[in-house]
């Protein structure tokens, strides 16, 4: 689809419009833009033509115009006319791109800050655009002035998104504003040549550091997912890891990604083919009638080279695991927040009732503060530390079940994959299963189960066999929970050495710390997250060596 772009040249020479004329209507005419250039030689003509028409797209001006009344002048007897019709040309659009395209004046060097005052929005030395200029001559220059007009809405680039009115969708869209999603879905479906002038579009997923993964569905019916960041080094390093990935686990277990990181703007975007039918896992185990198919798609996602084959590495006796267990310092700082906020509720009748609430926050601070499990102190914990290849950000909404008589999982973003804790993996997906999935609805915001909520996690914690809940609403949460007491040993190969279980379960309580503050878990689930962290720091005293040993 064509956009008409409609462009004012301002200029008392006629030859520095026609110079670069039939340049800005060809490189416009390869994006898909036909130019009109209306020129004028004085300010007062411009006038003239912004008041007496609709607003340009585009207005360039030069600055130094002879004096009025006069054709021409020498260059040191210019006046600097090309401010008002900056301001004229702004006041009547808004959304109008202002170049000011000026030889400059040695005389007066605040000639652009001042421009720039009043609305100039690129300025521009002419010299630049001279072919094999620094600068870049008029291909940069159409290329900025073509985001410009993109970003104002002004000329309709890449498809038209389709999108429900939902909270998550239309959060990503007001974010990364509609003009730069369409752009980077031009540039992805270009990767497949795929000219769909339509894409659906509906949430999946936030990601990492404020980075969203959408499915975009173009009328040619491919699926993608796409991930969209601020974070272009994020980005990249997940395609990387892609790319090292593969060979590594089963081909059908890791979404395919696109060829590259795309950029407009400031906003990046990566691309991964995507099948029909799918829901996040999350979404999934929400559901009771997926129950009977936990095991299946369980065993697939971490054994059959699955995630689980990897969990093998070698072990730091220089390094004490405590070391790497402890919560950085931002989240220290953080859960000694939500500590405070939660105090209220820990002993509230009303709300959690836990009768030790004051010891509960004691041990959570030491544990926060200087790694202490207990009585026992960072420095008697045992060297040792065991790292393996992990995900790294395995939770429910980074894994994906795909629909069909035998549901298969994928897993996508991998942006922290590399050495993780033996245990952070399952740790991470346990964790999220307890406080995201399990129920899930509006049980998830009352206080009525908190009790059965911390008997659950404190069984999942142990890897106990028998993990049950009276609620069939939960009955595929609860069967993934005990799937991985069923399989304790085969995905966490480290606890065959019961010296090793304390590591478990301060694992465990290091990512129920991380969800005490996170803004989607609901407050009774962030009191629960503080409490079994307790729970899980108490199972890690009791299980610790009796004399730290160097594995």
């Amino acid at each position: 689809m064509t956009s008409l772009v409609r462009m004012l040249f301002v200029d008392d020479i006629e030859d520095n419009c026609r110079s670069v004329q039939s340049s800005l209507e060809q490189i416009f005419a390869e994006r898909d833009c036909q130019v009109t250039i209306d020129y004028v030689n004085t300010p007062q003509e411009a006038y003239a033509a912004i008041s007496n028409s609709e607003p340009y797209d585009v207005v360039v001006t030069d600055l130094l115009f002879p004096p009025f009344g006069q054709d021409t002048a020498p260059r040191e007897r210019h006046e600097i006319h090309g401010y008002e019709v900056i301001k004229r040309a702004r006041r009547a659009g808004q959304r109008t791109v202002i170049v000011v395209l000026t030889d400059g004046n040695p005389d007066d060097p605040d000639l652009e800050r001042i421009a720039q005052i009043w609305g100039t929005d690129l300025y521009l030395d002419r010299r630049f655009l001279l072919p094999g200029s620094r600068y870049g001559g008029a291909e940069k220059l159409v290329a900025q002035m073509y985001d410009l007009l993109s970003n104002r809405e002004l000329i309709q680039i890449g498809p038209k998104t389709v999108a429900a009115d939902e909270p998550g969708i239309q959060s990503v869209l007001f974010k990364v504003s509609e003009p730069n999603m369409r752009l980077l879905l031009l540039d992805l479906l270009a990767t497949t040549r795929d000219r769909s002038e339509e894409v659906t579009l509906a949430y999946v997923t936030p990601g990492k550091s404020g980075a969203h993964v959408v499915r975009a569905r173009p009328t040619s019916g491919r699926n993608l997912l796409v991930k969209v960041s601020r974070d272009r080094a994020a980005l990249e390093r997940e395609k990387r890891n892609y790319d090292d990935l593969l060979g590594l686990y089963r081909g059908d277990l890791i979404v395919q990604y696109g060829s590259t990181v795309h950029d407009r703007n400031a906003w990046y975007a990566i691309m991964m083919v995507f099948a029909e039918n799918a829901l996040t896992l999350r979404s999934w185990l929400s559901e009771p009638g997926s129950a009977p198919h936990v095991d299946e798609v369980f065993n697939q996602l971490f054994f059959r080279k699955g995630l689980a084959s990897r969990y093998q590495g070698e072990v730091d006796d220089r390094v004490r695991p405590i070391v790497k267990l402890q919560p950085d310092v931002s989240r220290r700082v953080q859960v000694r927040g939500a500590a405070d906020r939660l105090k209220a509720v820990l002993s509230h009748t009303d709300c959690a009732g836990v009768a030790d609430p004051d010891k509960i926050l004691e041990v959570i601070a030491r544990f926060t503060s200087s790694a202490r499990i207990g009585a026992i102190a960072a420095e008697e914990t045992p060297y040792g530390h065991l790292v393996v290849p992990a995900h790294g950000d395995l939770h429910g909404g980074n894994v994906l079940v795909r629909i069909d008589s035998h549901p298969q999982p994928l897993i996508i973003d991998l942006s922290s994959f590399g050495d993780h804790h033996w245990a952070f993996d399952p740790a991470r997906l346990m964790v999220d299963i307890m406080l995201r999935i399990l129920d899930s609805t509006v049980e998830s915001h009352l206080w009525r189960r908190f009790g059965d909520w911390r008997a659950i996690a404190a069984a999942a914690g142990d890897l106990d066999r028998t993990v049950s809940d009276a609620s069939d609403d939960n009955a595929a949460a609860v069967g993934a929970l005990s799937w991985f007491a069923q399989h304790r040993e085969e995905v966490l190969p480290p606890l065959r050495d019961q010296d090793r279980w304390w590591e478990w379960h301060v694992c465990l309580a290091q990512q129920y710390l991380r969800n005490t503050y996170k803004s989607d878990v609901p407050p009774a689930k962030q009191t629960l997250a503080l409490v079994a962290a307790y729970d899980q720091l108490k199972r890690a005293e009791s299980r610790m060596p009796q004399r730290p040993s160097r594995f």
